[in-house]
């Protein structure tokens, strides 16, 4: 079986990730409204363009930012990083249990490093192909924010040891890169939260099974294009590794490009990672493929509504078991606002809209709308909901039995002559359902007051149902 199979349900997985998105994802194009410097931002503790957490064993030589067999330069002059370092620990041969800053004596000629702790982690800047620039550090020394050399560079962690062979454990080292040409964020807009760790309008966790198939941002099967021009988002991987090939790794995977004609998915990007892509239905793909952990800062969206596509870069998914698990967090632009007609006119030619979501399981949906005079909204609906306690009862889509088979009246169903089991909306405090099913069509709300809008299965008995529907709303507002 290949990584690209896909299914696209609930699920995802691990670590911070990192590397502005070329090509795949632009940044938000708000006006300036305040000069500002990626040193500021470093030492306010804002969330940078790159964030990516490196796990490396004791045994193993080193990692480096980005996570690549041979990563390119992606530190230009003027960024800046800062890493912070965690609480594990490696051990050296048979002795103590060390944390990134290694044993106090200072290591002999021979170590990689000799002068600095032994058994430290340690880190140099290095131009490639010109070769390193500066002498290595202690990792712990970048603690605080660090302007990078004024050549292009990459960052390359070792540990301080002259005999991996013995060592065991791990250390996990994150690292926040601040890039000098990241665009300005206006104050309040979803670039300017994110940076500051805000909470999203969403943020939505999912774990992908190692062994596949590559899941959706949304989380649902066949998911929609939730992701709108101007809005932002990020993803923050939890740290538990999988495994996947020949060992454990996390989701920047191996340090080694996969190579061409095995049956990797994407030759050239590390194997046994998460790989994204961004994607539009129905037109098709954004950009190319990218390692997950590439988007671990914040990122701006593409020009058209989109969503986002994982896969896992191994040959073979039938040997991996584990999991990771990430979580997205989705910050929303101010929706475009237009006059009544307008928004009628936008909804009937298929223009997306602003998409949310919202569930709906057996007894109800999670939330509802509140539209103002002249709005318009539209939805689709993805999942099914069992109708019965038993497994052998039937499930249905939002669109229920159909217009052949239609709610009698009398009795407690919410609205007779609608097919049974649909899903309906309605007007808070007034009277009645309107249908609404699987794919809506276009609802404008003309009374003179704002109003909200409920969402209701059409059954007269919801305490024995079971499954969930994923309510995806179109909206269209007024000015």
């Amino acid at each position: 079986m290949t990584g690209l199979v896909f299914r696209w349900r609930q699920t995802i997985a691990l670590f911070s990730a990192a590397v502005a998105l070329a090509g795949m994802l632009v940044g938000l194009s708000a006006a300036p409204a305040f000069a500002d410097t990626p040193l500021a931002r470093c030492q306010r503790g804002e969330k940078g363009e790159g964030e990516v957490t490196l796990s490396y064993a004791g045994k193993q030589r080193g990692s480096s930012y980005p996570p690549a067999e041979s990563p390119a330069n992606v530190l230009r002059p003027g960024d800046v990083v800062s890493v912070v370092v965690s609480s594990d620990t490696i051990t050296a041969g048979w002795g103590p249990r060390y944390g990134p800053d290694g044993d106090a004596q200072a290591a002999p000629a021979g170590f990689p490093a000799p002068g600095l702790r032994k058994y430290s982690s340690i880190a140099r800047f290095n131009n490639n192909p010109g070769g390193w620039v500066g002498e290595w550090m202690q990792t712990t020394a970048l603690t605080t924010c660090r302007v990078v050399p004024a050549v292009e560079t990459r960052l390359l962690f070792g540990i301080n040891d002259d005999n991996l062979s013995d060592n065991g454990g791990l250390w996990r080292i994150t690292v926040r890169h601040y890039r000098a040409d990241a665009p300005t964020a206006a104050p309040g807009s979803p670039l300017a939260i994110c940076r500051t760790r805000g909470g999203g309008d969403s943020a939505t966790v999912i774990t992908q099974p190692a062994h596949g198939p590559g899941v959706a941002y949304p989380n649902v099967v066949d998911p929609p294009n939730v992701l709108n021009p101007g809005d932002a988002f990020t993803i923050d991987f939890w740290p538990d590794p999988a495994s996947v090939g020949d060992g454990l790794y996390g989701p920047e995977g191996k340090l080694e490009a996969a190579p061409p004609g095995q049956g990797y998915p994407v030759p050239g990007l590390n194997k046994y990672s998460l790989l994204v892509r961004a994607n539009n239905y129905p037109t098709g793909w954004i950009g190319d493929w990218r390692q997950a952990t590439e988007l671990g800062g914040c990122q701006g969206t593409p020009a058209v509504h989109a969503r986002l596509l994982f896969a896992i870069n191994d040959s073979n998914l039938g040997d991996n078991t584990d999991h990771w698990r990430m979580t997205i967090r989705h910050y929303r632009a101010t929706p475009v606002k237009t006059s009544a007609s307008a928004a009628m006119a936008r909804c009937k030619s298929g223009d997306e809209g602003t998409v949310t979501f919202t569930d709906m399981l057996w007894w109800g949906a999670e939330g509802g709308l509140t539209l103002r005079p002249g709005d318009v909204y539209r939805v689709t609906v993805r999942g099914q909901m069992r109708i019965g306690p038993w497994p052998w009862d039937g499930k249905y889509t939002a669109d229920g039995t159909g217009w052949s088979d239609l709610a009698p009246p009398g009795g407690t169903w919410p609205q007779p002559g609608l097919p049974k089991y649909g899903l309906l909306g309605s007007w808070t405090g007034l009277p009645n359902h309107y249908w609404l099913g699987a794919n809506s069509l276009c609802i404008q709300w003309t009374g003179t007051n704002p109003v909200q809008v409920a969402f209701t299965l059409n059954d007269y008995y919801l305490n024995d149902n079971d499954g969930r529907w994923d309510i995806f709303i179109h909206n269209y507002l007024t000015q």
